[in-house]
C-alpha cells in the first residue's frame, strides 16, 4: 500500500512539475482531453443516427403556385412566339464588329504627323505578322493534305492482340510506335 502511495504520489508530482514547466501547454491538453470526454460521452450516450427527415408536400391552392391554374391566352401567345423565335435560324452578320470607323474618332491636326510615321511602321509590321501567319497556314493545310493522302494509302489487313498488339499494315507487321512507310 506504501508503494502504490509513493507511485501516486511522484505521478502527481511530476504533472504538477510538467503543468509549471509549460502552462500553455498543459490548457491546451486540458481542453483537448475535456473535448475527448464530450465526444465520449456523446457516443455513449446512444445517438449515434442522425434524425429522420420529414418532408412535407406543398399546397397548390394559393394563386401563382403550382400547375392548378390554366395558363392565359397571353402566357400561351408569349410562349408561342418564344419558341418561334428561339428554333429561328439566326442571319449572317453584314458587318464585321471588330472593325472601326475611324471617320467617328478624328484626329488632332497636330499629332497626325508624328502618329503617321509610328503608324505605318506598326501597319507595316502588322501587314508582315499577317503574311507570315497566312504562309504558314499554307505549309499546316498542305501538310494536312500530305497525311490524309498518305492515310488513304494504308491498307490495315489483319490485328493480333497479345502483350504487345500488332497489325499487318500493306504487308508490313508493325507494333504500337513502330514507323511504316508509305510507297508512293
Amino acid at each position: 500500500m506504501a508503494v502504490v502511495r509513493r507511485q501516486k504520489k511522484a505521478w502527481q508530482e511530476r504533472l504538477q512539475q510538467s503543468v509549471r514547466q509549460d502552462p500553455r501547454k498543459a490548457a491546451l491538453l486540458a481542453g483537448m482531453v475535456l473535448l475527448l470526454g464530450v465526444l465520449v460521452l456523446r457516443f455513449a450516450n446512444g445517438n449515434s443516427t442522425p434524425p429522420a427527415a420529414i418532408a412535407s408536400q406543398v399546397s397548390s391552392h394559393m394563386p401563382g403556385i403550382g400547375a392548378s391554374l390554366p395558363p392565359s391566352n397571353a402566357a400561351i401567345v408569349t410562349q408561342q412566339r418564344l419558341w418561334a423565335w428561339a428554333h429561328a435560324t439566326v442571319p449572317p452578320l453584314s458587318r464585321n464588329l471588330f472593325a472601326v470607323n475611324l471617320d467617328f474618332y478624328p484626329q488632332d491636326a497636330g499629332h497626325q504627323t508624328q502618329n503617321a510615321q509610328l503608324g505605318d511602321a506598326f501597319w507595316d509590321r502588322l501587314q508582315k505578322s499577317m503574311n507570315i501567319q497566312a504562309d504558314q497556314k499554307i505549309q499546316r493545310d498542305q501538310h494536312i493534305q500530305r497525311a490524309r493522302e498518305d492515310a488513304g494509302r494504308l491498307r490495315l489487313q489483319s490485328t493480333m492482340m497479345g502483350p504487345t498488339p500488332k497489325a499487318l499494315v500493306n504487308d508490313t507487321l508493325v507494333k504500337d510506335g513502330d514507323l511504316l512507310r508509305i510507297n508512293q
